[in-house]
């Protein structure tokens, strides 16, 4: 009898075990997985684009997409999360992107210039109305546009004088974003200058500055300039000017040059020229054979001195160290006439001759020169007897 009790009691717990798993089954719901279309965060959010490694990889991004299985994928990036303002980055038929540091710079550098570290870019990607989420990167970027001049600008004119040459004649300033960077880095600018023929073959340093944007120039900087690269005193010339930026980052540089203005320049003689286009010819000389001993203007105009040894013999005076214009003295009156006599020399020595062009007169005279100091003859006290 007992049994059979213990067999009622299984088959009981039996049926209770099936109805009670009917019962979960009923009241099991499977929840599956909504599809979606993600673009996936990096390990690394903040990204140095070093302008030493230009063809280096910047970032690869990669994406999940359960909606669309598309083969075509647009990247695209905004400073706002919002995407109010977007630069494409390219196109990929699979599920990643990448580019490198100088195609990522580039791209940056059109999507904004006013900063250059820890600018904030937005990711995003499309499968034709499909978008995916957004995801954030740091990024530090470097300059590729050279700085622009201010101040002064192409066609500017210049008439410089002497008179004023301790005054600045023109500020010369640029703008440049990286100045206002935080980036801890030094930016080198060299103001260089050339003739328009030379087009910076040889630049002509004017100056070089650091993390500044301006710099003064004197007039007589400007004029030793524009002397140099060719322009003739007291004339008119052109310039050209442009700026070269240097940045230096960890043993690496990047140069910049700006696109040359050109200025006009008329200049101012820095030196006294007392050259004229007279000689002495003689003997002395060989007749033509060595140069002629040159005449010198004096302070009065029309007035011409040569100081020079003559040997015993016959000089004329002649110009261009041509025979073309040349004069003597016929008669031995101390008067010059066109094509005439030599003039005669008697004694041998150091002469000091005078050519008088506005009454066509000369004088010839003896003349020496000596030391005189403290350190010889007590400033000529003391007579020095050989």
């Amino acid at each position: 009898m007992k049994y059979f009790i213990h067999k009622i009691q299984y088959f009981l717990l039996a049926i209770m075990l099936v109805i009670s798993s009917c019962e979960v089954e009923d009241n099991l719901n499977v929840v599956m997985p909504e599809a979606a279309f993600t673009l996936e965060t990096p390990g690394i959010t903040s990204v140095f684009l070093n302008f030493s490694l230009p063809n280096n990889p910047a970032f690869t991004i990669t994406w999940q997409d359960a909606i669309t299985d598309s083969s075509s994928y647009t990247i695209e990036i905004s400073d706002t999360e919002e995407f109010t303002n977007t630069e494409i980055l390219g196109t990929s038929e699979t599920a990643s992107f990448s580019m490198t540091v100088a195609e990522f710079n580039t791209a940056i550098n059109k999507l904004i210039a006013s900063s250059f570290k820890d600018v904030a870019i937005y990711f995003r990607v499309k499968a034709g109305d499909a978008v995916s989420n957004t995801i954030l990167l740091l990024v530090t970027t470097y300059p590729i546009n050279p700085p622009s001049f201010e101040g002064i600008a192409e066609g500017d004119t210049f008439a410089l004088s002497k008179d004023n040459k301790d005054d600045v004649a023109v500020t010369i300033a640029w703008n440049d974003p990286i100045l206002d960077a935080t980036l801890n880095i030094d930016a080198e600018y060299t103001i260089e200058a050339s003739s328009v023929a030379d087009d910076f073959t040889a630049p002509i340093e004017i100056a070089k500055v650091s993390n500044v944007n301006s710099y003064d120039v004197k007039v007589s900087k400007l004029n030793a300039i524009a002397l140099e690269s060719g322009i003739a005193p007291d004339t008119n010339g052109d310039l050209l000017l442009r700026i070269k930026s240097v940045i230096t980052d960890n043993g690496n540089t990047l140069e910049r040059i700006n696109t040359p203005i050109k200025i006009s320049v008329t200049t101012y003689k820095t030196v006294l020229d007392l050259s004229t286009t007279w000689g002495i010819v003689g003997e002395f000389t060989g007749w033509g054979s060595d140069a002629d001993a040159p005449f010198w203007k004096t302070e009065e105009d029309g007035v011409l001195n040569a100081y020079v040894t003559l040997p015993v013999g016959e000089i004329k005076f002649r110009e261009n160290s041509d025979w073309t214009n040349n004069y003597g003295d016929t008669g031995a009156d101390g008067t010059l006439e066109a094509g005439g006599t030599n003039i005669s020399i008697a004694e041998a020595g150091s002469y000091k001759v005078t050519m008088n062009l506005n009454d066509l007169t000369y004088t010839i005279e003896k003349f020496s020169l000596g030391i005189v100091g403290s350190a010889y003859n007590n400033w000529g006290l003391r007579r020095i007897s050989c």
